[in-house]
């Protein structure tokens, strides 16, 4: 009898068959060809020059909090931070799936607040409300770019 016209080998959730002995499933092996060169034309990778590539959202929040530091342009600040079409508040574009619209505040106000810890952290929050985004972010008149509030007086401006 054809094994596969065979009933009593089907194997069942268990792994037995039904006579009740181990059944052993019909393996199908991957093929040894090598298809990466195929799988690669597929994928359409974006292509970057190391000479204009951009830090990470990471390296900008890094930089951005370090006391004299350089700040970020507009750019760059838009690109760290996103603003939730819910509850407009603003959230560390790497950490967009762990926001709560209604999720607890973080606590700017705090003595021992810390930007970058607040920022990436893995619990859920809510972001950072229009009124925390002002009191601590400024831009200088002279540069134009964006510090920390109470870092602002503690750059080298770099248009004087």
């Amino acid at each position: 009898m054809d094994p596969a016209q065979d009933k009593t080998t089907v194997g069942t959730p268990a792994g037995l068959n039904l006579r009740g002995q181990l059944s052993t499933p019909n393996i199908v092996l991957p093929s040894r060809v090598d298809r990466n060169e195929t799988f690669l034309r597929t994928c359409k990778f974006r292509c970057f020059s190391p000479r204009f590539a951009r830090p990470s959202n990471t390296e900008l929040l890094l930089g951005f909090a370090r006391a004299f530091g350089r700040g970020l342009n507009q750019f760059q600040f838009c690109q760290m931070l996103r603003q939730c079409n819910g509850c407009q508040n603003f959230v560390f574009t790497d950490r967009l799936t762990i926001h709560q619209c209604d999720g607890p505040v973080l606590q700017t106000q705090a003595d021992n607040f810390d930007i970058v810890r607040a920022l990436v952290t893995m619990e859920r929050n809510a972001g950072l409300s229009r009124l925390d985004f002002c009191h601590l972010f400024t831009c200088c008149d002279l540069c134009h770019r964006v510090f920390l509030e109470h870092l602002i007086f503690s750059h080298a401006c770099m248009d004087i």
